[in-house]
């Protein structure tokens, strides 16, 4: 279960690198400079609104070919607080690749470097799927993947 905290984590933390694609859309913009930001810091992620980033269901893929949905608002603020309670002291974006898939679908794979109390720290990768709604970009699926086969 904490390797799919950590994994959830990894996939929507802070400070992002570089495009692998320019959409020229709000989504990198938003992607980089609003919601990877919120993972910088416990208390950062903590007075987040998550219904601004995450769809009313969000959907994980797991390896097994299973899939769990989740409201997305509690999805990742249960997350959070599991991490915390774990010593988790923040995440750095250090991997980004982008594609839009159409004008209002975009896939994201991101490499995320976690810290941990005691100086722990973890690097972990997902797969993202964000949709355009009337009410800005919002992400609606995650899947765990493996940094190396992924060319993060």
């Amino acid at each position: 279960m904490k390797k799919l905290f950590i994994s959830i984590l990894s996939l929507m933390i802070a400070a992002p690198v570089a495009l692998a694609h320019d959409h020229g859309s709000s989504f990198d913009d938003w992607y980089k400079n609003d919601y990877a930001l919120t993972y910088a810091t416990p208390d950062a992620s903590r007075a987040t609104d998550w219904s601004n980033y995450f769809a009313e269901v969000v959907t994980t893929y797991n390896a097994d070919g299973s899939t769990e949905e989740g409201a997305g608002a509690t999805w990742i603020g249960d997350a959070i607080d599991y991490w915390v309670s774990e010593g988790w002291m923040g995440s750095k974006l250090v991997g980004y690749q982008s594609d839009a898939l159409n004008d209002g679908t975009v896939m994201v794979k991101a490499k995320w470097h976690d810290t941990y109390e005691g100086g722990e720290e973890a690097t972990e990768c997902g797969w993202y799927l964000a949709s355009k709604t009337d009410d800005g970009w919002r992400i609606s699926g995650y899947a765990g993947i493996d940094c190396d086969a992924h060319g993060l």
